[in-house]
């Protein structure tokens, strides 16, 4: 059982630090809308896996990373991500007289739409259920199918993931006070460009997947 959470410990703080949109997203939602939110938006992100490791264990992601199914999420997710990271390149928020000068936090998003946000973003990424059915497929063999460790082994990852999440968006939220406005706009700018680094890596890995 120890075995199972330790390394459960230990899955959670590497996925916590691997970079990707819902990496960047976090942080930019701490930063221009506070730790409140971004604790909201991490909610979308562990359900999302959550529903995805429950799939891998009944066998069913394994349908989902078909050539068929795969190609179709990974189109769709690309898409997506390509749209809203070309949005702040796009579309500049205008401010108001009274609020030049004045660091530029957003209007804060409704917390469902940043759930959904985070849900969508983290779920569209077929390396995201990839991963999760080789980690499924590893803590099966590593712990002799045994129900109960392997739901502990998860547990401790999820935890894990979620503690250091917190930790992200806290210190995000606190540098934010050190930051200009026009490093706001920048940050908002060079999460576009990721995003849409990003949907082009998916769409790249969608029809030449890495072979493990």
């Amino acid at each position: 059982m120890l075995t199972a959470i330790s390394s459960g410990i230990l899955l959670g703080v590497i996925i916590s630090f691997l970079i990707g949109p819902v990496f960047f997203g976090l942080i930019q939602t701490s930063i221009r809308q506070g730790l409140g939110r971004a604790m909201i938006y991490e909610i979308g992100t562990i359900l999302s896996d959550t529903i995805i490791l429950f799939l891998c264990y009944l066998g069913l992601a394994k349908i989902l990373a078909g050539d068929s199914y795969r190609h179709a999420i990974g189109i769709a997710g690309a898409i997506l991500l390509f749209g809203m990271g070309l949005y702040p390149l796009v579309f500049k928020k205008k401010k108001k007289p009274a609020e030049q000068g004045v660091e530029p936090i957003d209007d804060k998003s409704h917390p469902l739409a940043l759930i959904l946000k985070s849900f969508l973003l983290n779920t569209i990424n077929p390396s995201v259920i990839l991963f999760w059915i080789f980690q499924v497929s590893l803590a099966v063999s590593n712990f002799g199918g045994k129900q109960g460790i392997i739901i502990t082994h998860f547990i401790a990852v999820l935890s894990t993931m979620i503690l250091f999440d917190f930790l992200k968006a806290f210190g995000a939220n606190k540098i934010k006070k050190y930051l200009r406005p026009r490093t706001f706009d920048l940050i908002a700018k060079v999460e576009g460009v990721l995003l849409i680094i990003f949907s082009v890596v998916i769409l790249v890995r969608t029809f030449w997947p890495t072979e493990a």
